[in-house]
């Protein structure tokens, strides 16, 4: 991250968008492609019934999830609901949903979407739509998330890392909350973009420090890191 001060995406507290930008966004296009293209090379074999290609989904999904972009306190955040329409002539196998929202899932760790619950895709058949047609209704719908990581002090239950942008801070509304006085309200924020983990102080009063290092800009970290808000010393642990 030498020429560049922060990732695609990063949090609004970060600097501005920088020129090696364009090449992380390339890469990410080219992940996409990899990504929708191993969805059809995982069906071989299986018949659509219809006109639909496998692929057509893949990209309708990740397009209506683009569009879907908020802006929420730890970042750029998307629908996980995803319903879809189509003809009563179209044959989409039922496993194909999972292929789907795992699609969603992988796109939303590369390029540092938040999905505030389980991504979801379920396929509906109506005689309303043309054949051709694909109808998508979009929606955020709150549930439980496995952790892909975790926060671990030195004594006590760890923390753990529910989704791909986490706020860490002294308020209750934190997704991480510290509910110690040299933790700032909001004090950093931790996600997953890009194939790595990255972390970035929040202007916090007490500072935010990798390996003793102070964070003065999104900084990518390793499993195993030792990640300081303040006077609170973690470890961060993702297997």
């Amino acid at each position: 991250m030498a020429l560049c001060e922060k990732p695609v995406g990063a949090h609004a507290h970060a600097d501005p968008m920088c020129p090696r930008e364009y090449n992380t966004q390339v890469g990410t296009a080219r992940n996409l492609e990899r990504r929708i293209e191993h969805l059809v090379d995982g069906l071989a074999g299986v018949m659509f019934g219809g006109t639909l290609q496998p692929s057509e989904l893949g990209i309708r999904l990740l397009r209506e999830a683009d569009l879907g972009i908020e802006q929420s306190p730890s970042g750029p955040a998307v629908p996980n609901s995803y319903v879809f329409t189509l003809h009563t002539d179209q044959h989409i196998p039922e496993p194909f949903s999972q292929r789907l929202e795992h699609l969603l899932e992988e796109t939303a760790k590369e390029r540092g979407w938040r999905l505030n619950g389980p991504a979801g895709v379920t396929i509906e058949y109506s005689a309303k739509p043309a054949r051709t047609e694909i109808a998508c209704r979009a929606e955020r719908v709150s549930g439980p998330r496995l952790a892909w990581g975790r926060l671990v002090p030195q004594s006590g239950a760890p923390y753990p890392l529910l989704y791909n942008r986490v706020l860490v801070g002294r308020s209750e509304e934190c997704d991480v909350s510290i509910a110690i006085a040299e933790i700032s309200r909001v004090h950093a924020l931790v996600w997953r973009e890009g194939g790595r983990i990255w972390v970035n102080d929040l202007d916090s009063a007490n500072g935010t420090f990798v390996d003793g290092a102070p964070v003065t800009k999104p900084v990518p970290i390793d499993d195993g890191a030792v990640v300081s808000f303040g006077p609170v010393t973690l470890d961060l642990r993702t297997g």
